[in-house]
């Protein structure tokens, strides 16, 4: 459709690790006018890295469109979002670490009905790692699977609108029993995400994470995830375990696309580098996260559509 006024309302994700990335590199935003014949070019917007990740530049603005070698008379203005998030990897080292010798622990994720009682859909994820840093599906629990293997954790199930109030302002909570945790988990990422389309936590006041020690009722930490702006998904903590039992480190780190768990998973095994150095990270690694009445696209999981796909069944 033609228009004097284009609007491409896309969303990606780039991953550049430490010896990929220099602040002088510059993100490239290409515009064409495509036709039947080809694409012609109409310019360009240079963003400079080092000015996005120090703040220097606004993450979003209008951004004049400059001249690039097959286009000399560029003209307007692009609007462009965008979010720069650096990972630092978690580190096992004593003073970084809050040791736990609880032996049942409550994480819980409330938050408020919006004004004129709109319905507003936050989801609460335990995600378990092995040694070898891979996702363990059957001792994941999430809105859509509720218990693990043994039942040493679990999801209270999943609320839509924000309105449960489970105790405290909890409307989704995860119970972890520490030493029933099968040996072959090491890791326990608590993941917030927001599943209603076109919110962020910041569009919802109020909403907040925290773990408290069931034994003593105390609370371990607090997260505000509306404190962290733009973003649909929030690495809130993990539990990980060595020789010396279990321990807890707050990330705080987020995301701007993600929805659920199940495409972080590249993001997980990163965080994983500390307890295993040779995990393998593929940007491709997703899990599909499926919601009744929902769709996923098999291209995004497998490149090319399989030949054939197994379905099972398991309660």
């Amino acid at each position: 459709k033609k228009s004097l006024d284009p609007e491409w309302n896309e969303t990606f994700k780039i991953h550049l690790n430490a010896r990929q990335y220099s602040p002088t590199h510059e993100l490239q935003l290409c515009l064409f006018d495509s036709d039947m014949m080809k694409d012609d070019a109409m310019g360009e917007v240079r963003l400079k890295l080092g000015d996005l990740a120090s703040g220097m530049m606004k993450h979003e603005m209008w951004h004049k469109v400059q001249q690039c070698k097959a286009c000399t008379d560029a003209t307007g203005e692009l609007h462009v979002k965008v979010s720069v998030v650096l990972r630092k990897p978690l580190c096992l080292k004593r003073g970084n670490k809050m040791p736990l010798n609880n032996s049942r622990l409550l994480v819980g994720l409330g938050w408020p009905v919006l004004a004129g009682n709109r319905p507003v859909d936050l989801d609460l994820s335990c995600v378990a790692v092995d040694a070898r840093g891979e996702v363990l599906m059957e001792e994941t629990v999430y809105y859509a699977d509720l218990s693990s293997s043994n039942g040493a954790i679990r999801h209270t199930g999943d609320e839509r609108e924000g309105d449960e109030d489970l105790g405290e302002g909890d409307d989704e909570i995860v119970i972890v029993n520490l030493p029933q945790v099968p040996p072959r988990v090491i890791a326990l990422f608590f993941v917030a995400t927001v599943a209603t389309e076109n919110m962020t936590f910041q569009d919802i006041p109020g909403n907040r994470l925290r773990m408290v020690d069931m034994a003593s009722g105390r609370e371990l930490f607090r997260v505000l995830p509306e404190t962290v702006g733009k973003h649909t998904a929030l690495f809130c903590a993990r539990l990980a375990r060595d020789a010396s039992g279990w321990s807890m480190q707050v990330i705080g780190d987020v995301d701007h696309t993600a929805r659920d768990f199940g495409t972080l998973v590249p993001e997980i095994k990163m965080y994983m580098k500390d307890l295993v150095p040779n995990v393998q990270v593929k940007m491709t690694d997703r899990v599909a996260i499926m919601r009744k009445g929902g769709n996923v696209r098999l291209s995004d999981y497998w490149g090319a559509p399989p030949a054939s796909v197994t379905l099972g069944l398991a309660w």
